[in-house]
């Protein structure tokens, strides 16, 4: 329901106010074209509008085009906030459970002068 709070939740706090700074810049620039393609359709709609009905349709329809696209932008933000507190979720602990994984390593070593000895060796 917040933005960002899966992020913050998993540790990730830079992620997490970045989520939350697109998602409100986003509502923001909805919410202010909303208003101004308010104002210009009143005006359009008024007895005697102070711009000519031309440049008043334009400006509706690019606070429309403007709402659009944050609404796209912010539903693709949403999408990647979700994705990526998903994924954190279930990689906590991910390092540790690697830790705990046996570990086999080879490697050559030289054996004097007269060549090298393959080396295998385990860790537990």
């Amino acid at each position: 329901m917040v933005p960002g709070w899966g992020q913050l939740r998993n540790g990730s706090e830079f992620r997490g106010g970045v989520v939350f700074g697109l998602q409100t810049y986003f509502l923001l620039r909805y919410r202010v074209a909303e208003r101004r393609g308010r104002f210009y359709d009143e005006e359009r709609s008024a007895e005697n509008p102070r711009w000519d009905s031309a440049y008043l349709d334009e400006r509706v329809a690019d606070s429309k085009d403007t709402r659009g696209d944050m609404v796209w932008w912010s539903v693709i933000t949403l999408l990647y906030s979700v994705i990526d507190a998903y994924v954190d979720a279930h990689m906590v602990g991910f390092d540790e459970q690697i830790e705990e994984v046996e570990r086999v390593t080879f490697s050559i070593e030289p054996n004097g002068e007269e060549g090298a000895a393959f080396v295998l060796s385990s860790h537990f």
